[in-house]
């Protein structure tokens, strides 16, 4: 116990981390980085309001020195192709090896892109987009099954790897009221 410095009082908090779509880099605390990598500590999602408008955001938790909450728009072709690479290593999200989040511009295209890693190794989309379906499929249709597809596609990384913050003493953080609440004396 005793006084506490800004830098200690950051370290027990999780550190936000969003996307700077004009360098494409990452972002926190206005300096940018080009890229992140820990242990997944989970994932989840979570709504922001922003300029009166509200949106969705995937969140990808990595443990490194610090927790970091990358945080992209869940509705989004970079969101698909995320979650299209965690999904071909499900069976390895659970274990202790390392993801890479590398961010940018690209030079010839202009489009901003994130490359993931595992353990050093490119990993590769479980599907291609010839099977994703869309078959055509333009304007709000096109993107209707998108977002269908992100839907399933983070309940089933949700229900691999929930995030669940922890509390210091270090039980896991409370998950709601029981469904039987009546025992519960208030």
């Amino acid at each position: 116990m005793g006084p506490i410095t800004d830098e200690q009082l950051q370290h027990g908090r999780v550190q936000f981390v969003s996307v700077n779509k004009d360098s494409g880099k990452f972002e926190m605390r206005k300096n940018a980085y080009p890229a992140f990598e820990g242990f997944i500590a989970g994932f989840d999602k979570h709504e922001m309001k922003w300029k009166d408008q509200t949106f969705w955001k995937f969140d990808i938790y990595l443990q490194a020195d610090l927790v970091y909450q990358v945080q992209f728009g869940f509705y989004s072709y970079t969101t698909l192709s995320l979650m299209n690479s965690l999904l071909s290593i499900a069976d390895k999200l659970t274990t202790n090896g390392v993801l890479r989040l590398e961010a940018g511009k690209n030079s010839k295209s202009g489009e901003n892109y994130v490359y993931l890693t595992w353990n050093g190794k490119k990993i590769e989309w479980k599907l291609p987009w010839e099977d994703l379906k869309f078959n055509g499929k333009e304007g709000d249709a096109k993107l209707e099954h998108r977002n269908k597809i992100i839907d399933k596609w983070y309940d089933a990384l949700y229900t691999i790897k929930p995030y669940v913050a922890e509390i210091t003493n270090g039980d896991a953080a409370p998950q709601g009221v029981p469904a039987d609440d009546d025992d519960i004396p208030f």
